[in-house]
């Protein structure tokens, strides 16, 4: 896997930040990152408004990354709020 990333700080909370996630084929050749416009999602923070991706489709691309238990932190977050999906 390759991409660009940052992490920063708002309001106190770490926030971490990735773009143009590409995945190596078995070839050596680099997949194209995905289209993100599907599963991003507009939040306001602070007077500003911010696109984020879904948690659902974050909680997908955990599992793919082998990120199991970040997977499951999502999974049991997104079944008690079933509201804010």
């Amino acid at each position: 896997m390759r991409s660009h990333f940052g992490v920063l700080a708002l309001a106190g909370v770490r926030v971490e930040v990735m773009g143009d996630i590409a995945k190596r084929r078995p070839d050596g050749t680099w997949e194209a990152p995905p289209d993100l416009a599907t599963p991003v999602r507009w939040v306001d923070v602070m007077d500003m408004r911010l696109p984020v991706l879904a948690l659902e489709y974050e909680c997908a691309a955990y599992r793919a990354m082998g990120r199991v238990e970040q997977a499951e932190l999502l999974r049991r977050w997104l079944a008690a709020h079933p509201s804010r999906q």
